[in-house]
């Protein structure tokens, strides 16, 4: 009898231990679910204010650009913003939008310690028309736009920005997200365990 009683308690110490390592480990689940869903939410956002501009719209003031400016290597690649692509011609150089490589990178001044990036890629070129696709980050946002170009003229298609600021919008769809998971691996384990 004593024997049995040894037996059974071990079974509940073992079932125990099971139980709270399976608590232990839904519990790390959720902690990585709340960020995987936080961030998977905020991206989601993001594209969902995208703005989209066909044949008319006028983008916002910072929508970025990449330029060349002549006199200078094909390679010197500069940001201009969407409010400064007519400012001040008669006083620059001649700039044009129509690019030399298919991609590239380059790095503007420094904000603090942050050295924001630049990068793009030319996504079609025919007909004297390049689509171009243009990512900026600085330190706070990251800048998505893509146009069509002739050298001179420029039609936006598209504009997105993502930032750490639109973590907040998922944060609730994170910890919602994190809750149902709890729930339903628990579903799950109890009637397994009722079996």
């Amino acid at each position: 009898m004593a024997a049995k009683e040894a037996v059974g308690g071990a079974a509940r110490d073992v079932k125990a231990l099971l139980g709270f390592f399976l608590g232990a480990a839904l519990l790390l689940a959720q902690v990585v679910a709340v960020f995987v869903f936080t961030g998977l939410a905020s991206v989601g956002y993001s594209y969902m204010v995208a703005d989209s501009y066909v044949e008319s719209g006028e983008p916002p003031s910072y929508f970025p650009l990449v330029a060349t400016v002549s006199g200078e290597p094909p390679s010197d690649y500069r940001l201009v913003r969407w409010g400064e692509r007519d400012a001040g011609v008669a006083s620059r150089p001649q700039r044009s939008f129509f690019l030399s490589e298919p991609e590239g990178r380059f790095t503007l001044d420094p904000i603090g310690a942050f050295v924001p990036v630049v990068s793009f890629e030319v996504l079609e070129n025919s007909g004297g028309r390049q689509r171009i696709a243009v990512t900026w980050a600085d330190d706070d946002y990251q800048r998505y736009s893509r146009y069509v170009t002739d050298g001179t003229r420029i039609e936006p298609e598209y504009f997105r920005v993502w930032g750490a600021g639109m973590v907040f919008v998922g944060i609730l769809p994170g910890i919602l997200g994190a809750w149902l998971l709890g729930r339903g691996v628990r579903r799950l384990w109890r009637a397994r365990t009722a079996q």
